[in-house]
């Protein structure tokens, strides 16, 4: 009985290549926005990779948000958000997730 059993090396690099980066880095934070239009944040620490970005705008005393505020642009040491609302008490949370 003979073995037809071969070690296929091209699999095993293939594996390496495409392996997970390993945990994801989070950062958030917490920008005032007291003007109409757009706002630029730039992360504590550059990303390897673009992160995901995610927004949660609120009212410091309660009030509905009227504008959805929109990421216009993230790359690796920032993102762009925009919207109609501003003043000195609304504010924006955001998390940014990669690598």
């Amino acid at each position: 009985m003979s073995s037809d059993v071969h070690a296929d090396t091209s699999a095993a690099a293939e594996a390496e290549v495409m392996a997970p980066l390993g945990a994801p880095t989070i950062q958030a934070g917490r920008v005032n926005k007291t003007a109409v239009g757009q706002l630029t944040v730039v992360f504590p620490e550059p990303f390897s990779t673009v992160p995901t970005v995610t927004l949660t705008p609120y009212w410091q005393h309660g009030a509905p948000v009227g504008s959805i505020e929109t990421v216009n642009q993230v790359d690796k040491s920032g993102f762009t958000l925009n919207s109609g609302n501003a003043d000195s008490n609304y504010f924006v949370n955001w998390v940014a997730i990669g690598h």
